[in-house]
C-alpha cells in the first residue's frame, strides 16, 4: 500500500495491490493486454519474488513448498 501511494503521488498509475505475486502479475498482464500489444509488464522485487514467479511463468514444475511466505 505504501509503495502504491508513492507511485500515485509521483503521477503513476496503480491498478491494484495484491498480496499474492501471481495474482499481481496476472492483474498487471491483463491490464497490459487491455492497453495494447506494446505495453510491458515489469516485475520488480527481491530474489524471493523472482524465485516464486520464474518457474510459474516458464511453466516449470513448482517446488513442494511453492510459496516463499
Amino acid at each position: 500500500e505504501e509503495l502504491a501511494a508513492r507511485v500515485r503521488a509521483a503521477g503513476g498509475r496503480v491498478d491494484g495491490v495484491h498480496d499474492d505475486p501471481r495474482a499481481a502479475y496476472e492483474a498487471a498482464a491483463e491490464g497490459a493486454r487491455r492497453a495494447g500489444p506494446e505495453v510491458p509488464v515489469l516485475v520488480a522485487g527481491s530474489l524471493y519474488l523472482v524465485g516464486e514467479l520464474r518457474p510459474w511463468l516458464l511453466g516449470e514444475p513448482l517446488p513442494g513448498w511453492e510459496r516463499w511466505q
